[in-house]
C-alpha cells in the first residue's frame, strides 16, 4: 500500500482548480483511487458505482472524459474530485515538474545597487547616467542653464548610443530640466542691456 492525498489537499498544495486537476494532471496520467487505494473511472468517481473495467481502461477513460455539459452534473464532479485520493511518490514527481521550487524574492530596500529590469534598456540606463552627471554637475556649478547643461562635455558623454549618434537635444533636455536648482535659469539666459 502507499501513502494518500486527498484531492482537496493536493489542490490546496498546488494552487489549482478542481478543473485543472481534471484537465492538466488526471486525464495526463495522474492516477485517481478511491480511500482504501483502489483506481477509479470518471463513473465511479461521479456514481460511486461499481465499474468492472480494467485500471488501464480507467486512465484512458479519464483521459477521454469531458466535463458534463449539464451544470449540476459538472458540479458533482467538481465536488467529487476533492473527494479521490492521488499517489503521494507521484503527487511529488509532479509537483516538482510543474511547480519547481522559486527562489524567494529578496527585499529591493536591502540590495538598492541591483539594477531593476527596466535599467538594463539602453535609454533608460542613459536616462539615469545622464541625470547623475547632471545632478553633481549642478551641484559644482549651480549657475548654469539647462541648455548650457544639454551642451556640456560630460553630459554628451553620458547621450551617446551604442551606434555612437546622440540623442537630440530636446531629449535630453527633458531627461534634466527638472534638476536644475536655480528656477530663475531655465531655458534661455535673459538679453543684456547694452
Amino acid at each position: 500500500m502507499f501513502d494518500l492525498i486527498s484531492g482537496k489537499d493536493l489542490m490546496a498544495r498546488w494552487g489549482i482548480s478542481p478543473y485543472e486537476l481534471l484537465s492538466r494532471f488526471i486525464k495526463k496520467g495522474l492516477i485517481a483511487y478511491d480511500e482504501t487505494g483502489k483506481e477509479v473511472s470518471p463513473e465511479e468517481a461521479l456514481h460511486g458505482t461499481d465499474d468492472p473495467m480494467r485500471d488501464v481502461e480507467k486512465i484512458f477513460a479519464w483521459h477521454n472524459y469531458e466535463l458534463p455539459w449539464s451544470e449540476v452534473e459538472a458540479q458533482r464532479m467538481i465536488e467529487a474530485l476533492g473527494n479521490l485520493y492521488f499517489d503521494k511518490n507521484n503527487v511529488e514527481v509532479i509537483g516538482d515538474t510543474f511547480f519547481p521550487a522559486r527562489p524567494k524574492k529578496s527585499n529591493p530596500i536591502a540590495e538598492p545597487d541591483k539594477p531593476k529590469p527596466a535599467d538594463k534598456h539602453p535609454r533608460v540606463r542613459h536616462r539615469i547616467q545622464t541625470r547623475a552627471v547632471a545632478k553633481d554637475l549642478w551641484d559644482k556649478h549651480p549657475t548654469m542653464t539647462v541648455p548650457e547643461m544639454v551642451f556640456h562635455d560630460e553630459i554628451s558623454k553620458m547621450c551617446q548610443r551604442e551606434d555612437g549618434s546622440q540623442y537630440s537635444e530636446r531629449t535630453v533636455k527633458s531627461w534634466i530640466k527638472d534638476l536644475n536648482p536655480n528656477e530663475q535659469l531655465k531655458g534661455r539666459p535673459k538679453k543684456k542691456d547694452k
